[in-house]
């Protein structure tokens, strides 16, 4: 599905500018609704901030190219190679979506909107889909 990189991309800065601590809250947000993610992502990267810090590395990658067919492309193929050389099953990334979204709309307050998190879900997806492409071929 399409989906707007502008909105995408100003939520993202909503969102963070009002909780600075995003991924540690999104972290903390699916370890709370899936604990076996918690003792996943523990056992992958060890300490909490780690977790942390990739979380809003991949998000930045992420958001930096969604602008660049190629470049985008290219991030996911290598997300998608990090799932599998880091063991993540692919379950994970549905856990991953509902707790994005939620977390999003959280730090945003009142001022979050039904075309955010349509936008969201559908940015969502189309990553979904495109992790579940190249992991295949990886």
């Amino acid at each position: 599905m399409p989906f707007d990189a502008v909105v995408l991309k100003e939520s993202w800065h909503l969102s963070y500018r009002r909780a600075p601590d995003l991924a540690a809250r999104f972290y903390e947000e699916l370890s709370w609704k899936y604990p076996s993610a918690r003792r996943l992502l523990d056992h992958v990267f060890g300490a909490q901030n780690d977790i942390a810090v990739c979380l809003s590395t991949v998000a930045g990658d992420l958001l930096d190219n969604v602008d660049d067919p190629d470049a985008f492309s290219a991030a996911i193929v290598a997300l998608a190679n990090a799932h599998v050389s880091l063991d993540i099953p692919p379950h994970v990334v549905a856990w991953m979506e509902e707790v994005l979204l939620d977390t999003l709309e959280g730090a945003a307050g009142d001022d979050w909107t039904p075309e955010m998190r349509t936008t969201w879900r559908n940015a969502y997806e189309d990553l979904a889909s495109r992790l579940a492409r190249a992991r295949a071929h990886s």
